[in-house]
């Protein structure tokens, strides 16, 4: 992951909220093929891990994001209008480490009714009490809980003991409200016990877990 980001500060058009015409979103998509290319044939096999992410930009036929996209993670798109789930990503073996490439490098159009849903193959281990279907569980998901409280709703049912079950890690966005901002957030590189240790003191009350907005200035996240 850092070493994509850094692919992307390399490319100064990125976080600056600036209008991507046609031409300048296909020269864009090219660019990031070409960098990410050179990341992944430098990947070793021993660092195999699934890749996916959505790059938000504003473009003249509105907000578009570019999705970037290899192995068996995934990214589900609800529309609130429409009522309609997309899986916009296809699941394969191609993990980093094995590919020189992206398996998907495409667009997608987002719109203010847009909610995303970025994900590890855990989630098909979920219990869906009562959805039916996966869209029908996506579809409640968004219908009762706001973008901030999914992640955790979703993670208490994997943490549920009555079976194992595969890891699961999640962001939900609603894009239209993201903004740009200079800051760079990265996630991850625990172990399991660190993990175990955080949870019991989140039960004992000896760390807060609390959502805290962030000033809305005017650059870009990633």
């Amino acid at each position: 992951m850092l070493r994509f980001a850094d692919v992307l500060d390399g490319m100064p058009r990125i976080g600056t909220g600036e209008v991507f015409g046609e031409a300048e979103r296909a020269a864009l998509k090219r660019e990031v093929e070409v960098r990410s290319s050179t990341v992944l044939c430098e990947m070793s096999c021993t660092e195999s891990c699934t890749f996916t992410a959505v790059l938000i930009l504003r473009t003249e036929a509105g907000w578009q994001g570019l999705v970037l996209h290899t192995g068996d993670s995934l990214l589900l798109q609800f529309d609130l209008g429409a009522r309609r789930v997309r899986q916009i990503t296809e699941s394969n073996f191609w993990m980093v480490g094995r590919t020189s490439r992206f398996f998907q490098v495409e667009y997608v159009f987002l719109t203010e009714e847009t909610r995303l849903l970025l994900t590890t193959d855990g989630f098909f281990g979920l219990e869906m009490r009562g959805a039916g279907t996966r869209e029908d569980f996506v579809r409640q998901i968004f219908d009762a809980h706001s973008v901030e409280e999914i992640p955790d709703v979703l993670l208490a049912r994997c943490d549920a003991r009555d079976r194992v079950r595969d890891d699961l890690a999640l962001i939900s966005l609603d894009p239209a409200r993201i903004f740009f901002s200079d800051r760079r957030i990265v996630l991850g590189g625990t172990t399991a016990d660190l993990e175990r240790r955080f949870r019991d003191g989140l039960t004992s009350g000896q760390y807060k877990n609390l959502y805290e907005p962030m000033p809305r200035t005017g650059v870009s996240v990633m």
